[in-house]
């Protein structure tokens, strides 16, 4: 219809389609970089350094920081996957 309408092929792409694209792909994306941010912690299977494979270092330097060190952990993974659903759902209403 729109290239009956007399738009160009880039027109249709960036005013009918991507919209519409955008509109069903956000959230899931979203969704899947917070289950990816989540599963992090196997990342250290094949030694990659990352938060949980940190703490523990630290927690083997000195027994005393096991709480904190797990704490502070806990409390980045909660802060930002909850900034991440924040986002979804911002995304979500804005493009619905």
């Amino acid at each position: 219809a729109a290239r009956s309408s007399g738009l160009s092929y880039v027109r249709t792409l960036w005013h009918i389609i991507l919209p519409q694209g955008l509109r069903r792909m956000v959230p899931p994306l979203v969704s899947q970089f917070i289950s990816l941010l989540k599963d992090t912690s196997l990342a250290v299977i094949i030694s990659l350094p990352e938060l949980m494979n940190h703490s523990k270092i630290v927690i083997g330097q000195s027994y005393d920081y096991v709480f904190p060190v797990l704490l502070v952990a806990a409390i980045l993974y909660f802060t930002v996957n909850y900034a991440l659903s924040l986002l979804s759902r911002r995304f979500e209403s804005r493009l619905l």
